[in-house]
């Protein structure tokens, strides 16, 4: 799957029967594994990022634009629009645990949480510019990271804000939870790869190469996986699985 693509994003269903992807334009396509077919998405939006709801009837995509899409993912046809605001950006849509809320990050905006069956928005947030997004296993709180370095918790419920940090690095890229729930990981440019409790206070860091773009929990939750390496085209980059150590532990320990 892909060969011979320039992929810049993909996603696999809960059932891993399809997998969604995009290349470097506003088309996105959805890939049925076992029989080969697939369903080509003019979304409208260059570099399209692609999610399947947990349920996996869903497909939301985002890319950089005013409104993100969702799409019936067995069918191809298009759901409805959520509307973002004016201001376009690197719209970054990401799914509750149950399916019914979405958040869609604006590298350029304000993130935006919407009601899924109706389009509904429910909170704007009210800090701007965001990078990446990660629910709570619970679906309580929302983790959010900045292009300003910042890493902020919003309460999925009231739209309020539960707990921030300042600078943690230069710009935060990515942010995991643990599926426990009791660790989120976050990783950016020029900074230590982070871990903290679900009050946002600091666990345990670890020296990384300056540019982390990516960091995924492993479904057991132990072990702790990053994509990343020098900042510059033609320096080395690389994938590196790090072991998670059990709770309780502190920084330093």
């Amino acid at each position: 799957m892909g060969a011979d693509r320039k992929l810049i994003d993909f996603a696999f269903s809960p059932d891993q029967t399809r997998v969604a992807y995009c290349e470097n334009s506003t088309r996105a396509e959805i890939l049925m594994i076992r029989s080969g077919d697939r369903l080509v998405l003019e979304t409208g939006s260059p570099q399209p990022d692609v999610v399947f709801s947990p349920e996996g009837t869903l497909l939301a995509t985002g890319g950089y634009a005013t409104k993100a899409t969702l799409w019936n993912a067995k069918t191809g046809e298009l759901v409805r629009n959520l509307d973002c605001g004016r201001n376009q950006g690197g719209l970054t849509p990401v799914f509750s645990p149950d399916g019914l809320t979405i958040a869609v990050g604006n590298r350029n905006s304000n993130t935006i949480l919407f009601d899924v069956a109706t389009g509904r928005r429910l909170w704007v947030l009210s800090k701007r510019e965001t990078q990446g997004l990660a629910f709570h296993p619970s679906g309580r709180t929302l983790a959010v990271a900045y292009v300003d370095g910042s890493i902020r918790l919003w309460d999925t419920a009231t739209g309020q804000l539960i707990a921030e940090q300042q600078k943690v690095a230069e710009e935060i890229y990515s942010l995991d939870w643990s599926p426990n729930g009791e660790l989120l990981a976050s990783a950016g440019l020029k900074g230590d790869i982070c871990l903290w409790d679900e009050q946002l206070q600091l666990l345990h860091s670890l020296a990384s190469s300056e540019w982390v773009i990516s960091v995924k929990f492993s479904p057991d939750g132990t072990r702790l996986i990053t994509a990343g390496g020098g900042q510059t085209k033609g320096e080395p980059r690389s994938v590196t699985i790090w072991g998670v150590p059990a709770l309780p532990w502190r920084l330093g320990r």
